[in-house]
């Protein structure tokens, strides 16, 4: 994104014709800077005289200002808002491309039961289809969780358990796992690449929160304990949007 120079002589001019200042020459907005406006009074001066500028400046929401996360990953909306719930990864083998089914679950907007919203394999899993979508109510939280079929069922792992190091949930900017080896090699599936940048860090969507599962071991820096087992990609929306 570039940006043209402007003297103060024409930018009080772009003001004064009420042209918005926080904009790119394509039009568009990025939705991770501020956006805003600057305006003039009054519109003409004589020399030697200054007008009053005065603006209004309104930062990126994130998704933390619209719900609470507590840890390993309960979430509680502050407003009611609509929840779509991608899966992103499903990536448990038994052996080198011998693929098992992951089941994924959601307790949703304060009820009492689990409702699954996925079964398969990573071969056959479709990220950008939304596989789970709900709105969810002011205050009432919301937990994930999931688990494995390999000759029966692994152990079920969710966000109620507040001591597991078995699942996290992380926001854009957020580091990984320390004790996820694979994190800190940088030894991650594939699939999870276009979501963490250079610098090792969670690149996802402000309004995202996206959760990280170890399914089958439950001892932290072992190297079967990669956090990749299940990867759930959860967005908010707006009730507007």
């Amino acid at each position: 994104m570039q940006y043209r120079p402007v003297s103060l002589v024409c930018l009080l001019a772009l003001v004064a014709a009420g042209v918005p200042l926080f904009h790119s020459i394509s039009g568009e907005t990025d939705p991770a800077i501020p956006t805003g406006s600057l305006s003039a009074t009054p519109k003409s001066v004589q020399p030697g005289t200054f007008p009053l500028l005065t603006w209004d400046i309104t930062y990126p929401e994130k998704v933390t200002d619209v719900v609470d996360i507590e840890p390993p990953g309960k979430i509680t909306p502050n407003e009611d808002l609509y929840m779509d719930v991608r899966v992103l990864g499903a990536s448990f083998q038994s052996s080198p491309g011998n693929w098992k089914p992951i089941q994924a679950w959601v307790k949703p907007d304060g009820s009492s039961s689990w409702s699954d919203f996925f079964y398969d394999a990573q071969p056959d899993v479709d990220p950008t289809r939304i596989y789970y979508s709900k709105l969810v109510r002011a205050g009432r939280p919301n937990y994930f969780g999931g688990r494995y079929n390999w000759n029966g069922w692994g152990n079920f792992h969710n966000t109620t358990q507040t001591s597991s190091k078995n699942v996290i949930a992380l926001v854009n900017g957020d580091d990984p796992p320390s004790y996820a080896p694979a994190f800190d090699q940088g030894d991650v599936e594939s699939f999870l690449d276009p979501y963490i940048d250079a610098n090792g860090k969670i690149d996802i969507g402000p309004m995202d929160v996206i959760f990280l599962y170890e399914l089958y071991s439950t001892n932290p820096g072992s190297s079967y304990f990669d956090m990749q087992d299940l990867v759930l990609l959860v967005t908010f929306r707006r009730l507007e949007s």
